[in-house]
């Protein structure tokens, strides 16, 4: 069996990934596990999940698995836990569908194989991508983006179905007061865990953000 110190010399950035390659080592952090959904389509129906994971370097790439690899796998994964990945797909990143990763998606194989690192997940470079509000107010053209602030309002979840969401009031240093709307199981999930963070007014990092003349800036799934 390869050892945690062999898998870590072996460690490829998630940069560096190229498409449609199948062997490869890669170590992430989960800093998302959506709900399981129920899907139906001209291809079939059954269920969906969808991992995001990040590297240390901040890149980030998404994982959905569907029907049999959902219950495989469900529960090897868990929240703000590192993971060694050895060997998968590298798919192209589906362009009607919001990806984290411009230009790859991850996909499991049968050769997949996952061991949890225990080691501390060094984040120090997370910090190069984040913009001020003053910069996402400039973007225009649907990119997405990353953002700090500070957390000071949860508000209780509005709309049904597909519609489902929850607005977020943040500030800046400046006390410059920003509308984060969260969409689907973003504002079940991650909106629930804002909420009983409320009363801390926490400093919150939100990656991959759409600006919206609407209502500011908005966070979809």
């Amino acid at each position: 069996m390869t050892s945690l110190e062999e898998l870590e010399n072996q460690c490829l950035p998630i940069s560096k990934l190229k498409k449609y390659a199948t062997e490869w080592v890669i170590k992430v952090l989960v800093i998302r596990r959506s709900l399981t959904k129920e899907y139906k389509n001209a291809n079939g129906e059954g269920i969906r999940w969808q991992l995001i994971l990040v590297d240390k370097e901040g890149t980030k790439i998404q994982t959905t698995l569907f029907n049999k690899d959902v219950h495989a796998w469900n529960k090897s994964f868990q929240l703000n836990q590192s993971y060694y990945i050895i060997n998968g797909k590298l798919n192209g990143a589906k362009p009607n569908f919001l990806s984290v990763h411009k230009d790859l998606e991850l996909a499991f194989m049968n050769n997949t194989d996952v061991v949890e690192d225990k080691s501390q997940f060094k984040t120090e470079q997370f910090s190069n991508g984040f913009i001020s509000f003053d910069e996402a107010e400039k973007i225009t053209n649907g990119s997405l983006f990353d953002v700090v602030c500070i957390l000071l309002t949860v508000k209780a979840l509005t709309g049904e179905g597909r519609s489902i969401r929850r607005e977020v009031i943040v500030t800046n240093e400046r006390y410059d007061r920003k509308v984060m709307t969260l969409w689907g199981d973003f504002a079940q999930i991650e909106g629930q865990m804002l909420q009983s963070l409320e009363s801390d007014k926490p400093v919150l990092a939100f990656c991959d953000v759409k600006s919206s003349i609407y209502q500011g800036i908005n966070l979809h799934t």
